[in-house]
């Protein structure tokens, strides 16, 4: 199945390939386990955008009628975008998810305001990044500004911006997706000269000799709250730093999992980064288990010198075994000290227990986790930003 994250790879081939494998055993074909949805999301990408030879035309003529009219569905079921912020009314926005063609959900959201012009960007999980003008036109417009790359079927984990005034005005985007170990690194764009398109600033040490990174995803970019020009960045079981705006040659490895203990697997990704509200030199990050969670279940890493050293956040250890564990901090809280811990923090799948998301307030007087909300319902699960 490799094939299917191959640019060059003859199309009708990985197809047919594809498609005899999942034909062995209709368990095969059960969710994504084996790789189903992926195959049927290239196959929906590519196949419209393929020509006879198995490649797609320089002229990409094929590939853009495809994305245009894609682009043009999507933006037909977006009317009416009037009203979003009245009270807590939503509306639908798009990017629409064209199930039918396996083409996946948003992952995430940013917001850039470039002088006056509202724009929107949304990563989607097999279609690349969308941009859109809000509110510029009745119906929203998406349109796809990750073509130029000529991957079909990019995943995008992750979308920040960076604005530190001129010169420095950035949309970073993280490949991959959740429990895959495909990604092509982080991308980022100068929302000063977006024509310029994409530049991979991942070092060639964080990728193998195909371009892809060695392990999972890029999760989570976090830009430092008060110094906008250290950028972290959770990838797999490790931690990437870079102290220059995210430049290519500037990211460091700052911390991998088995700095805390030996014992952890590589089945322990990183997830959520998140900073102190009183301190940012202050950071936390939770992390998810690809394996059986009873073995070593996910935990909450803390660091109090800006990354330099990192400990086991002792109260996670307490938590109920689960597959994931997202975090977040309580910055509405007048008054917090540096010496607390504001921790929320949100399980999903906990071993042997009841179905539903469930979260945690971190106790400073205990020194430990409560339990003080549920969302008791199937495939109920709350994640990050």
């Amino acid at each position: 199945m490799q094939g299917i994250y191959d640019i060059n790879a003859n199309f009708h081939e990985v197809k047919a390939a594809g498609e005899a494998y999942f034909a062995q055993d209709s368990t095969f074909r059960d969710g994504n386990k084996y790789g189903y949805k992926d195959f049927l999301r290239y196959v929906a990408l590519r196949e419209p955008r393929t020509y006879d030879d198995a490649l797609v035309k320089g002229d990409m003529k094929k590939y853009y009628e495809f994305i245009n009219g894609y682009s043009q569905n999507r933006s037909a079921v977006c009317d009416d975008p009037v009203g979003i912020s009245s009270g807590f009314n939503w509306n639908l926005l798009g990017p629409e998810n064209l199930a039918t063609q396996y083409l996946g959900m948003v992952t995430s959201v940013a917001y850039y305001n470039d002088n006056g012009n509202h724009l929107i960007f949304a990563g989607s999980a097999a279609g690349g990044v969308f941009q859109a003008d809000y509110p510029g036109t009745p119906s929203l417009l998406w349109k796809c500004i990750t073509d130029d790359l000529n991957l079909p079927g990019i995943g995008i984990s992750e979308l920040r911006v960076l604005d530190d005034g001129p010169g420095k005005r950035f949309l970073f985007a993280g490949t991959g997706l959740l429990h895959r170990n495909y990604g092509i690194g982080i991308l980022r764009m100068d929302l000063e000269n977006p024509q310029a398109g994409w530049t991979n600033v991942s070092d060639q040490s964080i990728l193998n000799n195909s371009g892809v990174i060695e392990e999972s995803h890029v999760h989570q970019i976090r830009i430092h709250p008060t110094d906008a020009s250290i950028i972290y960045a959770t990838m797999g079981s490790k931690i990437y730093q870079s102290t220059s705006y995210g430049d290519y040659g500037t990211w460091v490895e700052i911390f991998d999992v088995s700095d805390v203990s030996s014992n952890f697997p590589t089945s322990i990704k990183l997830s959520k980064l998140i900073f102190h509200p009183a301190d940012p030199d202050i950071i936390y990050v939770s992390s998810y288990a690809t394996l059986d969670p009873t073995q070593v279940p996910p935990l909450i890493f803390k660091s109090s010198d800006g990354g330099t050293t990192w400990s086991i956040f002792t109260a996670s250890q307490n938590l109920p075994p689960s597959a994931r564990i997202d975090i977040s901090t309580a910055n509405y809280l007048p008054n917090i000290l540096s010496s607390q811990d504001p921790i929320y923090c949100a399980l999903s799948e906990i071993v042997n227990g009841p179905i539903g998301t469930f979260i945690y307030k971190y106790d400073d007087a205990s020194s430990s986790f409560l339990q003080f909300f549920d969302f008791n319902a199937t495939d109920t699960y709350i994640t990050r930003h």
